[in-house]
């Protein structure tokens, strides 16, 4: 730091001086007073309050999230937990601003301090033990570290492959650059990945003290993407401590697998637990029923995140002249949204993906390619497709509109569908398209798809794409259908809480203000059947898979 101060002493101050002023604003914000909604709203949780007590010598720990639906369903599920095993309730704070630059008011600041987070989570919890953007005490033991995975990180592969203490984290790290740096790709040469690292280093560091200080015996997470919610979930499977995570909307709880180390289930087990079923005809009729609803525009519970449904009766008139016997249609992804988060990726990152499949298919000059932007994607995907659009100028790649309907898209009857994982991969190959995917996917362990296990597998795909026969498994579909988004609910809705409406805005006073009312004795009644379910649930598949 003192050589770059005498390098440029002005950039040095002025740089400085800008993130103190961002990082005050944020110290300010975040160690605000309560507001009377989140003073209800503790009280309410207060039904969970399990007073720590120095006698008992194990803990469940829990994550703290700036999401109010992730609390309620945290603050169920780890008391639940900690009632079972007579312990104590903790929590990690999944934070990862860095304050202050100074490690003494650093530490000051983030360990004297109570958040208003830490007071929502104090509701239940019983003592906050570490937060992701403390400091591990031997800096010089990080330093060492962050300079030899820096110094052995020549290409993004290589990133993929980082592990610390045989436990992977490359993925974690690749995908949390890709979400915070906004970049469709990753840059070895940029600063915020040796920044990445550190904070990777530190918070592996001190997630590991923390857990073997505190014995603790169980973790309820939100989520398993991304280093700060990750590292604590990978060192605890690695240590054989159950991880139990509650942010899928697809599960009541689910039961993270050392194998699997992801908070969605385990696609690879879906058919074998179908098997275990006794009224497996039953299933496929009724929700071949719902599934086929969503081709008359219907918002089922499977796809409540939607804010429109995909299938609208909207028409597109660019669409209109386009030969659709020489046409494929590539559904893009967001290229900001953990690409790793199933087994693999056959490309390191989305961008790839993207870049390689126009390159192959330009090359077939009497092939129309269309590319549709995921509806949901973030905002900054919007500059990279104008980039792609200036790439790809005078070929016969169109990017059209991203809130084309796919019901237009169905009814046009394109020669195939070209998608590395999206959900749309199974309503296209129901309506009898052939659909081009890359592993892993959810729909791996069925046949519904022309699946690419290798590279060169895709490109081969790619070539005869319109060649390849439709593989329209409706069966399949529909068994898939039905595991993956409601079979773990055991017989409810995916938006059994009701908080679909707000479309993710779950950390407001505008959401408790409406909320709040719902938060009744019945609610919780609800609530706690619903993550006792969830729990038995992990215990029979557990059992079924013996």
């Amino acid at each position: 730091m003192i050589k770059l101060f005498f390098k440029n002493p002005l950039k040095f101050i002025s740089t400085r001086v800008s993130s103190l002023i961002q990082n005050q604003r944020s110290f300010s914000k975040a160690h605000a007073a309560t507001s009377v909604l989140q003073n209800n709203f503790i009280a309410k949780l207060n039904r969970y309050k399990i007073n720590w007590d120095d006698s008992k010598k194990q803990v469940v720990l829990v994550q703290s999230v700036s999401d109010y639906q992730m609390c309620i369903k945290i603050a169920a599920a780890s008391y639940q937990l900690a009632t079972e095993k007579k312990a104590n309730i903790a929590y990690y704070s999944a934070e990862h601003e860095t304050y202050f630059y100074n490690q003494q008011l650093h530490s000051l600041s983030t360990k004297n301090f109570k958040t208003t987070l830490d007071k929502i989570f104090l509701s239940f919890a019983g003592k906050l033990i570490y937060r992701n953007n403390h400091l591990f005490s031997d800096q010089q033991k990080i330093n060492t570290l962050v300079e030899k995975i820096i110094s052995q990180t020549k290409t993004k592969q290589d990133v993929l492959n980082i592990e610390i203490e045989n436990i992977k984290l490359g993925d974690l790290i690749y995908d949390t650059y890709l979400r915070y740096a906004d970049k469709p790709e990753l840059d070895l040469q940029d600063a915020f990945f040796k920044t990445l690292i550190t904070q990777t280093c530190n918070i592996f560091y001190v997630s590991k003290q923390k857990i073997e200080e505190y014995n603790v015996v169980s973790l309820v997470s939100s989520y398993t993407t991304y280093i700060y919610h990750g590292i604590a979930v990978r060192i605890c499977l690695h240590k054989n401590i159950p991880v139990y995570t509650v942010g899928a909307f697809f599960s009541l709880v689910h039961k993270v697998l050392k194998e699997y180390p992801r908070h969605a289930n385990d696609h690879f087990l879906l058919d074998k637990l179908f098997q275990k079923l006794e009224n497996k005809k039953e299933i496929i009729e009724t929700y071949k029923k719902i599934f086929e609803k969503r081709f008359e525009g219907t918002i089922d519970s499977a796809t409540t995140y939607m804010k429109t449904s995909a299938f609208s009766a909207d028409t597109n008139k660019e669409l209109v002249n386009i030969d659709w016997q020489n046409t494929v249609v590539v559904l893009a992804h967001c290229f900001f949204d953990s690409p790793h988060i199933y087994r693999d990726l056959l490309f390191p990152d989305f961008y790839d993906w993207m870049n390689f499949t126009l390159d192959e298919l330009s090359k077939q000059k009497d092939l129309t390619i269309l590319v549709k932007q995921h509806p949901n994607g973030l905002p900054a995907n919007d500059p990279l497709f104008e980039v792609l659009k200036q790439k790809y100028a005078g070929t016969k790649i169109l990017f059209i509109d991203k809130k084309t309907s796919q019901l237009q898209i169905i009814n046009s009857k394109p020669k195939a569908i070209i998608t590395a994982y999206g959900t749309a991969a199974a309503e296209f190959s129901y309506q009898g398209f052939p659909i081009v995917t890359i592993y892993d996917n959810p729909f791996t362990a069925y046949d519904f798809t022309h699946l690419a296990n290798s590279i060169s597998e895709y490109k081969t795909l790619l070539q005869t794409v319109k060649e390849l026969p439709s593989k329209q498994n409706k069966e399949q579909i529909i068994e898939y259908y039905y595991m993956q988004y409601f079979f773990f609910l055991k017989n409810r809705e995916i938006d059994y809480l009701k908080c679909a409406k707000y479309k993710g805005q779950t950390f407001s006073d505008t959401f408790l203000q409406d909320y709040l009312p719902n938060m009744t004795a019945a609610y919780f009644e609800m609530l706690d059947a619903a993550i006792k379910d969830g729990f038995e649930m992990c215990e029979w598949e557990t059992k079924a898979l013996a």
